[in-house]
């Protein structure tokens, strides 16, 4: 098998030695829920026409040391 070029751990179980993967996830929720969901007819709220803004982000202009700063977009 060849190596992942970019990671070289111990296999684990989001990692076969070569690829990364998702485990599946089990669901309650079964197809026809899903079909359901998807075309009953349902009261939406309707799309607002203008979001307030949030807080204005002031970044530091450097982080120093084992300090994280992040900005979400």
């Amino acid at each position: 098998m060849r190596k992942n070029p970019y990671y070289r751990g111990e296999p684990t179980d989001h990692f076969d030695g070569k690829r990364f993967f998702n485990t599946p996830a089990e669901s309650e929720h079964t197809f026809s829920d899903l079909l359901r969901w998807r075309f009953e007819e349902r009261a939406r709220a309707p799309w607002p026409a203008r979001v307030k803004d949030g807080p204005p982000d002031h970044p530091p202009e450097r982080v120093f040391g084992a300090r994280l700063r992040l900005s979400y977009i």
